[in-house]
């Protein structure tokens, strides 16, 4: 059985049968797990929230231990960064922050906003009921696989790391006048220093049994459509590949 991460188990959780979309992105499953090789989209977005995660965990720990009702709570409580992978024989994944409050297990999952329009955007849209789907199956992915009883989505506004920004303006200025080129700079450093501004927004997404289920199933499912199309099909008709 080959697995799936959780933070793309949403490329195959929709509709009765697998999309154009879906079965590129089981092809590349599949390479992946055949030649040891890993498809990764790079970004500045992507840059920003690896680099600052740490800092937008110890964030929100701080915020968290400020809600402890006692000082033996707050002495106790235990919020960091995981660094295992968990996996069964269906999935595989790293959650951010594994914690637990009496009996229950939490799963935190930090997503730094690349802006503030970005965070503000992911705040009205959890208001609205309007859950991301690719988190939604993610979480519930990290729930299976952890035992957690809830997951939050944890939406973060960190400045954006100096480097990232320097980047921008030295792209955006390139053959500007001087005095253009001044403006242009400091509307882009202001765009991503927040400041004062409200930084934080958790998102509870309740375990839902029925879709790890689903997930299971449609697991299955990827790997038969591998072994028919993919395995078999070149067995049983022979394919030669020639390297040019």
């Amino acid at each position: 059985m080959i697995k799936f991460r959780c933070s793309a188990l949403a490329n195959i959780m929709t509709g009765a049968k697998f999309t154009d979309t879906a079965k590129k992105y089981i092809c590349e499953v599949f390479d992946s797990w055949e030649r040891g090789v890993r498809y990764e989209f790079s970004s500045k977005e992507t840059e920003k929230g690896i680099i600052m995660e740490s800092e937008a965990i110890a964030m929100v720990r701080n915020e968290l231990i400020m809600q402890c009702q006692t000082l033996k709570e707050k002495r106790s409580f235990v919020y960091e960064k995981n660094e295992k992978t968990y996996q069964n024989e269906w999935i595989t994944g790293t959650p951010d922050v594994i914690y637990s409050q009496g009996k229950y297990k939490f799963i935190d999952d930090i997503k730094c906003s690349f802006t503030r329009s970005n965070w503000l955007f992911s705040v009205a849209s959890s208001l609205e009921n309007n859950i991301n789907e690719t988190y939604y199956w993610q979480m519930q992915g990290y729930m299976m696989l952890t035992g957690a009883h809830e997951a939050y989505l944890v939406y973060c506004l960190m400045d954006t790391p100096e480097h990232i920004v320097k980047s921008m303006v030295s792209k955006a200025i390139f053959n500007k006048e001087p005095f253009e080129a001044q403006k242009i700079a400091q509307n882009i450093e202001k765009l991503h220093e927040f400041g004062d501004f409200e930084r934080i927004h958790r998102i509870k997404v309740q375990r839902n049994d029925k879709d790890i289920e689903k997930i299971k199933q449609r697991v299955e499912m990827a790997n038969d459509w591998i072994d028919r199309y993919i395995r078999m099909e070149q067995k049983e008709q022979n394919i030669e590949v020639f390297a040019v």
